[in-house]
């Protein structure tokens, strides 16, 4: 069963790398908690290790400015890594053979903004799907917000037998409690129509893989996954037997099919009884990251 901690200060002796979350656990996906400002300051002081390790689908240099920008400062943290870097380096170098498969058409579904991406890699978007040798998946485009808005593109490629790429795995996020769609719910719906589809980021090892290298030679009793989702932080932490804390947020009541306003400190029976029936225990539970 989960332990109950009031404060992230009771365990910090235990452990000497924290990896964090950030939406849902650093920031609303708006601005950031200030608490969580204070928390990553007393692990510096403490000399603690801290890793960002993130789903977001942007690379590092975008992803260190934006957190900068919202206050969460480099000097707060030793290493960072997202879901839209992995991503990017699978697609530049070709690591695998699933991957090497790929050819440099693609079908992009994502903002204009995110394209940048592309002509990093040489890649160039196609407008009809019989033109394109895959699809890659940043997120929701321009022009439609709903997941069935996608329905007759999806069932189109399928029909092609496209390969999918998507940059993250998650279903949704909360943004200020505002619900948006991410690339992971575009993949699920393709992979119901058949299609085949590569996810990048967590709750999959290699992105976990990735950080531990960075990290370097550590015993994986002394590291601390913290996140708010249990199939996405607490499964990947599980994945490659890491230690874990679930915060608890919007998107964690959604997960335990909870009221999004529910907290330990006012609900603390109901979130627990939800909990035990969820596949992915985490070893500690917290409210807010405080």
């Amino acid at each position: 069963m989960s332990e109950i901690i009031s404060q992230l200060k009771d365990i910090i002796p235990y452990y000497q790398t924290f990896i964090f979350g950030i939406e849902g656990v650093l920031h609303s996906g708006k601005k950031v908690f200030p608490e969580a400002l204070d928390v990553l300051q007393y692990l510096q002081q403490e000399k603690r290790g801290v890793a960002l390790l993130t789903n977001l689908t942007q690379r590092l240099d975008f992803t260190r400015d934006q957190l900068a920008r919202q206050g969460i400062k480099p000097h707060l943290y030793q290493y960072l890594f997202t879901a839209g870097e992995e991503m990017y380096q699978h697609l530049l170098n070709r690591p695998d053979p699933w991957h090497n498969s790929l050819g440099n058409y693609c079908y992009f579904i994502g903002t204009t903004e995110d394209q940048n991406i592309l002509y990093d890699l040489g890649l160039h978007s196609v407008r009809q799907l019989a033109e394109a040798d895959f699809i890659l998946v940043l997120g929701k485009d321009d022009w439609h917000n709903e997941l069935e808005d996608y329905q007759d593109i999806l069932e189109e490629a399928a029909s092609l037998s496209l390969k999918m790429i998507c940059a993250n795995s998650n279903l949704y996020t909360y943004r200020d409690d505002e619900k948006q769609l991410c690339p992971g719910a575009i993949g699920k719906l393709y992979e119901s129509l058949g299609g085949e589809v590569f996810y990048h980021g967590k709750p999959y090892p290699s992105i976990y893989t990735h950080l531990l290298k960075e990290i370097g030679p550590v015993d994986r009793n002394t590291l601390l996954v913290i996140g708010d989702s249990l199939t996405i932080d607490i499964q990947g932490a599980l994945s490659i037997g890491l230690h874990s804390l679930l915060t608890i947020s919007s998107y964690t009541c959604e997960e335990l099919q909870l009221p999004l306003e529910y907290s330990l400190v006012q609900n603390e029976t109901q979130i627990l009884s939800a909990l035990k029936k969820a596949s992915f225990q985490p070893n500690f539970l917290i409210d807010k990251l405080i």
